[in-house]
């Protein structure tokens, strides 16, 4: 049985200490016989991520180093999202008060880039904002249909190599992308392009075991779990802490937020933005997609209000960082 109970979830200290063996890599735990498929056309020869071998792939270490252990690529993680760009788009904006704190910090005529960018969720709220923005991502079908949808400039690019000069932004931002990249390279890739004093923004789920999900997309992963039997999935959150990572290369912490944002989909809606998440790459390996949709909408079908939608309550961490002047 599901729980339909939205469970207490305990808020932690803002100040986290962090203790841990290893930096946060996506990674699924699955039986060895199981292996997430990515269609040829979706291969990229300019990954986002760092040392991406085929046959395992890279697991940084706590300081930011890597090392190669028998997990998937990154990559083969991700190669899905472009896919399902085309639905990207039902995929909840984030809340005005984000947008707004950074004018506390950053001035609206400063360079602004969303990396790990997506469809531009967020970048056509900074463009609002700030009169200088582009979107950069890794996944040249996320980036087309970004230009589909904005008015913006988006550049294919990836955090390990990005087609920017020196100090070329006051502000870079990553809503939900930079735990794909989070470790001492690509933190220090994204200090290069920022000016001296310049600022990052980060918004992606709460690292560690913070705060439990609870709600829809909890639900779908106990039900995708449920089908394919052998495979347990791994939340980013668990190994992800950004705050030492940034610290050991160069950013003062400004401010932190904890948070949980509560989010209302319809049951066509959220059955298309279930398929944009990691999790949903066990649906497609296992070969199990219609299986798991059907559950997956009389689950829903059966807990949905009277106005027809379905909640989820989503832990957000959201971090202010400043580049270190060098003295």
């Amino acid at each position: 049985m599901l729980s339909q109970d939205i469970q207490e979830i305990k808020k932690p200290s803002v100040n986290i200490e962090v203790s841990y063996k290893q930096q946060y890599n996506p990674i699924l735990s699955v039986n060895p016989q199981y292996t997430v498929v990515i269609p040829e056309a979706s291969v990229k020869s300019d990954t986002m991520f760092q040392n991406d071998l085929p046959e395992g792939s890279v697991q940084p270490s706590s300081n930011g180093t890597s090392s190669r252990t028998n997990t998937i690529p990154q990559s083969k993680l991700a190669s899905g999202f472009g896919a399902h760009a085309s639905i990207f788009a039902k995929r909840q904006g984030y809340p005005d008060e984000i947008y707004e704190m950074l004018t506390e910090y950053v001035q609206n005529k400063e360079n602004v880039l969303d990396l790990g960018c997506g469809t531009g969720i967020a970048t056509k709220s900074l463009i609002k904002i700030f009169s200088n923005v582009r979107g950069c991502d890794w996944d040249k079908d996320m980036i087309k249909e970004a230009e589909n949808n904005d008015s913006g400039h988006f550049d294919v690019g990836s955090a390990y190599d990005l087609p920017y000069e020196d100090g070329q932004f006051g502000l870079v931002t990553c809503f939900g992308s930079y735990h794909w990249f989070c470790d001492n390279e690509a933190t220090k890739e994204i200090s290069r392009v920022l000016k001296p004093s310049g600022y990052l923004l980060v918004v992606s789920g709460s690292p560690g075991n913070s705060k439990k999900i609870t709600g829809a997309f909890s639900d779908s992963q106990k039900i995708i779990e449920e089908v394919v039997t052998d495979a347990k999935i791994v939340h980013p959150r668990e190994t992800y802490f950004p705050i030492e990572v940034l610290e050991r290369n160069g950013f003062e912490i400004v401010k932190t937020e904890d948070v949980v944002e509560t989010k209302s989909y319809t049951v066509d809606d959220i059955l298309d933005v279930i398929q944009t998440r990691h999790m949903w790459q066990y649906a497609i390996q296992a070969k199990k997609e219609d299986v798991i949709l059907q559950k997956l909408k009389e689950h829903f079908e059966s807990i949905k209000d009277k106005n027809g939608l379905v909640y989820d309550y989503m832990p957000q961490f959201r971090i202010v960082a400043k580049k270190k002047s060098k003295n």
